[in-house]
């Protein structure tokens, strides 16, 4: 069977979609659970990171479009499931597959492990994102990045920046990334062999 459902106004604003995630991550923490998905930081790096409040479900909505690092997730996951507390990982398919052969390896019990793997259309380097980033900067004064915006539009090219002075910023330069991105030309190889 296949569901679809959006959630309520609230928890969809400060999502990229529909807001599937977020509503899922609510239960999850509504629960005494923990979160785990990918935040893009201050230094516009993107890293999985746990959260177990409801205050900081902003921190990981929000649509990605670059390989997060997973390095520091493993061990309060692990801990996570030998408290036996519910969890919720999102990630990439390829991401849910490490998570589930770390799981296996270590020989957890999975019964309160939820994992969500979402739609991907591949991943480039984050190096490629770091040296945007670096480019964007000798444009413009910026504290945010946004691969996808509703304020500017729910479809099609929405990426922006929030300037210093918290205006936000959408052209040419701020869509640049993703112009890339969807030109296929920047995906790594073994995306195009997805297992």
């Amino acid at each position: 069977a296949t569901y679809a459902f959006k959630a309520t106004d609230y928890l969809r604003k400060n999502s990229t979609s529909g807001g599937a995630f977020a509503a899922l991550a609510t239960t999850v923490i509504n629960d005494g659970g923990s979160v785990y998905g990918a935040h893009l930081n201050e230094n516009f790096q993107l890293r999985h990171i746990r959260i177990d409040k409801k205050e900081d479900l902003a921190l990981l909505q929000g649509t990605k479009y670059i390989q997060s690092d997973m390095t520091d997730i493993f061990e309060p996951l692990k801990k996570d499931i030998l408290a036996g507390m519910p969890i919720l990982f999102s990630g990439t398919p390829c991401q849910i597959a490490a998570v589930n052969n770390f799981v296996k390896n270590e020989k957890l019990n999975t019964e309160r492990l939820y994992l969500c793997d979402t739609i991907c259309h591949g991943v480039p380097s984050p190096r490629l994102f770091n040296a945007y980033i670096h480019w964007l900067k000798n444009k413009y004064s910026f504290t945010k990045y946004f691969f996808r915006n509703k304020n500017i539009s729910w479809r099609g090219d929405s990426s922006s920046i929030e300037t210093d002075n918290a205006q936000l910023l959408h052209d040419q330069n701020t869509s640049a990334f993703m112009n890339i991105y969807y030109s296929n030309n920047v995906t790594n190889d073994a995306c195009f062999e997805c297992k």
